[in-house]
């Protein structure tokens, strides 16, 4: 599964896991998580096509939301997680390759979150 190989990049990765530990989520964060965290997920997919039929390769956005007590905590977090992704290899990912960010506030959470979308091949 994607989404489990690129937790397993980041958890590995010594930038991302020296700010966040093993505070990785797929899709929804823990209720009582503790910030810093990063929830991660697939927004879309598209499968590629040739003339023949399937290209046996799948492009994906994925969405890493990095959280953090303080605004200046979560870009820390979100530049950690770009230096790990953008532009590598993954176990069984050809390519992930940064796209856009934006920041936010989680006012339910109190929060400040940064929103980083990658694009995978897989």
């Amino acid at each position: 599964m994607m989404e489990a190989d690129l937790i397993a990049h980041l958890l590995a990765d010594a930038g991302v896991s020296a700010l966040v530990g093993t505070r990785i989520y797929p899709s929804l964060a823990s209720q009582n998580a503790a910030a810093p965290y990063v929830v991660l997920r697939r927004v879309s997919t598209v499968g590629k096509r040739g003339t023949g039929g399937p290209a046996g390769l799948d492009r994906a956005r994925i969405q890493i939301e990095s959280y953090a007590d303080t605004y200046g905590e979560a870009k820390s977090l979100a530049v950690a997680i770009r230096t790990a992704l953008d532009g590598t290899a993954i176990t069984n990912i050809r390519l992930s390759q940064f796209e856009t960010e934006h920041d936010d506030f989680d006012e339910a959470a109190e929060l400040h979150r940064t929103i980083s979308e990658f694009f995978t091949w897989a």
